[in-house]
C-alpha cells in the first residue's frame, strides 16, 4: 500500500495516472523559484497554457502541496481554504469545479500536516490555527507572485472559512473577492442552535435512547447529523468524490484519515488564542464578500441562520448570502452545477 507521507507519493499518483492512459508530460516548465519545487507533471497544449499540476511549496520551513489546474494559467488565482481542520479537498475539481478552470486557476492547498501534507518531520506542535493562518498568508504572496497577479481570490470551506474571513479582514489589499462556504460566524452560538435542531429531530422519531446519549454533555454527533441529511443533502459524500479523482488510488483515503485525525488531535492540544466568533470582532470587510449556504446546513460551527445576521449588519462594498436550496454543508457537492455558476458570476463582476 502506497505511503504519502514522502515526496514520492506525487510520482506514484503520477504513475497512477499514466496507467489510466492520461496524456501527461513530465515537464520543468516552471523555474524553482518562489518555493516551488516541481514534482508534477503538465499537459503541454494550448501553448502550455493548461496546467494539472502538483507541487510541493516550502512555506515557513514546512513542505506542502498544493495543487494547481486551468485551462489558461493567465487566468485569475483562486485559492481553496478547506475545512476540518485536516479535511482536504484537493481532489475534487473533476466533479464540482470543471467549469471554473475555464475562468480561473484554482489551487488546491493541503494545510500543514494535513493529507499530501503531511509527512514524518511534522509534530504535533507544528500544527496551531496562527501556524496555519500565517501559511496562507505566505502561500497567497506566492500565488500572486508566481502567477503575475496583482490580488487573488479567495475561498475558504468550513474550517477554512475561520482562516479565509481573518484573512481578507486583515489583508484585504491582497484579495478581489472572498466566497465563504459553511461559514463560520460564532461558534458557541451555532452549537446551541445545531444541538436544539438536533434534539427536535429525534423527539419527531421518539428517539428516546438517542435523545439519552446526548442530553447530559449537549453532544452533537456527526453521525447523528448526517442521519438527518445535515452534511450531505444528496447521497453523494466527499469521499465519494474523491474515490473518482484521476488522482486518486488505493492507500489514499487511509492516509488522508490518519492525518486528518492527527491534525485535530494537534489542534485540541494547541488551542487558538481567540474563539471563532466574528459577531463582535468584524464589523467591516474592505472588498466584496459572498457566502455560500447550504439550506440544509447543520454542521455544528456552521449554523447559516448567524451567516444571515452577520451578512446584515457587516460593512463591505458588496455583500450577499447566495442560498442553495437542495445542498447541506458541501453545495459544491450536493449542487455542483449552480455551485459553479456561482462563482463564475462572482469572477465576472470582481476582477
Amino acid at each position: 500500500m502506497p505511503n504519502f507521507k514522502t515526496t514520492g507519493e506525487t510520482i506514484l499518483i503520477m504513475e497512477h495516472i499514466d496507467k489510466m492512459k492520461k496524456t501527461l508530460i513530465l515537464t520543468e516548465i516552471f523555474i524553482l523559484i518562489l518555493g516551488f519545487n516541481l514534482y508534477g507533471q503538465k499537459r503541454l497544449d494550448n501553448q502550455t497554457l493548461r496546467i494539472d499540476s502538483l507541487f510541493d511549496v516550502e512555506i515557513n520551513e514546512t513542505k506542502q502541496k498544493i495543487l494547481v489546474q486551468s485551462n489558461n494559467i493567465n487566468n485569475p488565482v483562486l485559492l481553496w481554504l478547506h475545512g476540518g481542520p485536516g479535511t482536504s479537498e484537493m481532489f475534487i475539481n473533476h466533479y464540482c469545479m470543471t467549469k471554473v478552470i475555464d475562468y480561473f486557476t484554482v489551487v488546491h492547498w493541503d494545510q500543514r500536516g494535513t493529507a499530501l501534507s503531511n509527512n514524518e518531520t511534522i509534530t504535533a506542535t507544528d500544527i496551531s490555527f496562527e501556524k496555519i493562518f500565517d501559511d496562507a498568508v505566505v502561500l497567497t504572496g506566492i500565488l500572486k507572485k508566481k502567477y503575475h497577479q496583482d490580488k487573488i481570490f479567495l475561498l475558504g470551506h468550513s474550517f477554512g472559512s475561520v482562516i479565509g474571513i481573518n484573512l481578507i479582514e486583515k489583508f484585504p489589499e491582497n484579495y478581489y473577492a472572498y466566497v465563504g462556504v459553511g461559514q463560520v460566524i460564532d461558534d458557541n452560538k451555532s452549537r446551541e442552535i445545531t444541538y436544539k435542531w438536533l434534539l427536535n429531530k429525534l423527539e419527531e422519531d421518539h428517539d428516546t435512547s438517542a435523545i439519552a446519549k446526548i442530553s447530559e454533555k449537549h453532544l452533537i454527533p456527526r453521525d447523528l447529523i448526517n442521519k438527518y441529511k445535515g452534511i450531505y443533502y444528496k447521497d453523494k459524500s466527499l469521499f465519494d468524490v474523491i474515490k473518482t479523482s484521476p488522482y486518486y488510488l488505493d492507500g489514499y483515503l487511509e492516509n488522508y484519515t490518519k492525518s486528518m485525525n492527527f491534525v485535530r488531535e494537534s489542534m485540541g492540544k494547541n488551542p487558538p488564542e481567540g474563539k471563532y466568533d466574528f459577531n463582535d470582532s468584524i464589523s467591516q470587510l474592505n472588498i466584496p464578500v459572498y457566502f455560500f449556504e447550504g439550506k440544509h446546513d447543520h454542521i455544528a460551527a456552521c449554523a447559516p441562520e448567524l451567516v444571515v445576521d452577520f451578512c446584515k449588519k457587516v460593512k463591505a462594498p458588496k455583500k450577499e448570502v447566495v442560498w442553495f436550496e437542495e445542498s447541506a454543508h458541501h453545495p459544491n457537492i450536493d449542487e455542483p452545477e449552480k455551485f459553479q455558476d456561482e462563482l463564475i458570476k462572482i469572477l465576472k463582476v470582481n476582477n
